[in-house]
């Protein structure tokens, strides 16, 4: 009498088909928490655009009342940073800048542990890992970013819309203690503790705005539809957006665009961190971006603007909210409307 049960092959076709179906399973798994995630983002960004707006009614003109905005900025190992006043620098977004842009850990030679222990100049290893927990800001929004050299009346513009300082980031992995620093200028404590792995957490240098400090500021040759979600659409032609905008071939000339005065907005990014005065003030929690994981900078982005055109230390307003791939609000409805569809 034979015993009747399942062949080894139909076995193992069985274990096939239900490898394949948990795998669709897993990926439509994976779409629909990338898709919600894209809506809660959008929620976020709405709510706080409404926040800000909010807030400076009612502390219009108040001192400090933005203070301690992250500036998206690496002080690297010196502590302090500036450059020529009325200057814009496009350079300074690469990994290999150094002050520059925030990127996380960079130079083997400058990694350090709590101990201030720092790695051989060799260890590619240990950056290669230190990079997987923080990769600082995403690269998306690396490429829109450029840096600005603050003038004496751009610092006193800024003084009134409540931005007197703000915090610098830095990409050891170490605590403050292994760089020498002990507090921020002007003897300002320093905030969260130190740079360490986590990319939002590594914004801890108060630094005093000042003749020739760097911020950060959108490239419009780079997101022109970011300037004009903003209020501040550049108004090209064909020939000037051929010129001037980056395309798959070009880098964009964002000088070119501000000398020939095609572009007449400066648009200043900050990231809002726990420790920013209006986060403490309005906000029970600060919200960051579900989109990327905790290894990227996933702070919002405040955006402010100020007019090239007029005279020189002409008044700063809010502009907006960016995520942090620097997307405004629109941009990122319609990430998450090309999501839906796919």
């Amino acid at each position: 009498m034979k015993k009747s049960g399942f062949t080894l092959i139909e076995l193992m076709m069985v274990i096939v088909i239900l490898a394949i179906i948990s795998s669709l399973a897993i990926s439509k798994f994976v779409d629909l928490r990338k898709r919600a995630a894209k809506k809660v983002n959008i929620s976020a960004m709405q709510n706080l655009q409404r926040a800000v707006e909010t807030y400076i009614l009612s502390n219009d003109q108040q001192v400090g009342s933005f203070a301690k905005l992250e500036s998206l900025l690496d002080v690297g190992g010196g502590g302090s940073w500036t450059g020529s006043e009325g200057t814009y620098d496009w350079t300074k977004n690469t990994m290999d800048a150094i002050p520059g842009i925030y990127r996380g850990p960079k130079m083997v030679s400058k990694i350090t542990n709590a101990n201030g222990e720092g790695a051989e100049s060799s260890d590619q290893a240990t950056l290669d890992e230190q990079r997987k927990q923080n990769q600082g800001i995403t690269d998306t929004l690396a490429d829109k970013l450029g840096i600005y050299y603050l003038k004496s009346a751009d610092v006193e513009a800024f003084k009134k819309v409540g931005i007197s300082n703000y915090v610098l980031h830095n990409y050891t992995a170490g605590q403050s203690s292994a760089l020498g620093f002990t507090v921020g200028d002007g003897n300002m404590p320093l905030v969260n503790g130190g740079p360490g792995l986590r990319g939002d957490m590594t914004a801890f240098y108060p630094s005093i705005l000042t003749n020739g400090s760097p911020v950060a500021i959108l490239n419009p040759a780079k997101c022109s539809e970011a300037f004009r979600n903003l209020g501040c659409d550049m108004g090209l032609g064909k020939t000037d957006s051929d010129t001037y905008l980056s395309s798959r071939t070009s880098q964009g000339d964002p000088d070119g665009l501000y000398t020939k005065n095609l572009c007449t907005t400066r648009l200043y990014v900050f990231g809002l961190g726990r420790t920013c005065a209006f986060a403490q003030a309005a906000l029970d929690t600060v919200p960051r971006s579900e989109v990327y994981g905790r290894e990227y900078y996933r702070n919002y982005l405040l955006v402010f603007k100020q007019s090239t055109m007029a005279q020189q230390g002409t008044a700063i307003s809010f502009a907006g909210v960016l995520d942090c791939d620097g997307y405004t609000l629109e941009e990122a409805r319609f990430q998450a409307d090309w999501w839906a569809t796919k």
